[in-house]
């Protein structure tokens, strides 16, 4: 997507096809370290954040006759509250729910902020985006696992964070396959890592797994 466009309408900034109608689950989304940046800090093109400002993806939903399905929000950045200590600036992979959508033949996400000008959107429209889930039926087993355990690494702390709607086995094993550590977790837990070494591991959890940069 280029820098500027001619009009202040949404754009595109990714769009995602399945090889048939499936039905939309969810995918984790984080922000892009650049973008994450120009909005603490600010940079030449775009204002640092300050209260009342705001930055969100939007997800569309697009079924086989080409007619949108419906849209799902996420905040990457959201400081709308008078309350600084409530203000949110994604820096970590989260969970976003988009079974709203329905059964859909393609996703494209779009991206609006407050800081906009005359040529349309002035933070940087990129943002992360990871395991995508689409299933056969509404309710299948797949969109359960997934919905259920959620892992993350939390870089600030050097833990990794696991929400589990049940209890559930969190093993980390390290690219050799080894068990580094495993714990029991329902809720919300947290492993802590920061006594091994730098590298990627792998933590299951339940029918999850996902890989982890530390």
């Amino acid at each position: 997507m280029g820098a500027y466009t001619e009009s202040t309408s949404d754009t595109k900034t990714c769009e995602v096809y399945t090889s048939a109608p499936y039905y939309a689950v969810g995918c984790y989304v984080c922000n892009n370290p650049y973008v994450y940046y120009a909005i603490e800090k600010g940079n030449p093109y775009s204002t640092k954040f300050e209260q009342g400002d705001w930055f969100k993806l939007v997800a569309h939903g697009i079924d086989e006759q080409g007619t949108e399905t419906g849209t799902v929000e996420y905040y990457l950045a959201d400081y709308r509250s008078e309350n600084a200590d409530d203000w949110k600036l994604n820096d970590t992979w989260e969970w976003v729910d988009l079974s709203e959508l329905g059964q859909i033949a393609s996703i494209y996400f779009t991206m609006e902020s407050s800081d906009t000008g005359d040529y349309g959107i002035n933070t940087p429209t990129y943002f992360c985006l990871d395991k995508l889930t689409v299933s056969t039926e509404p309710s299948s087993v797949e969109e359960s696992v997934v919905a259920q355990a959620k892992v993350y690494y939390d870089r600030s702390n050097g833990t990794v964070r696991v929400e589990s709607a049940q209890l559930v086995e969190a093993a980390v094993y390290n690219m050799s396959g080894t068990l580094v550590m495993k714990q029991l977790v329902e809720g919300s837990g947290a492993i802590d890592m920061s006594a091994y070494p730098a590298g990627v591991y792998v933590v299951r959890c339940g029918g999850y797994s996902t890989k982890i940069v530390k």
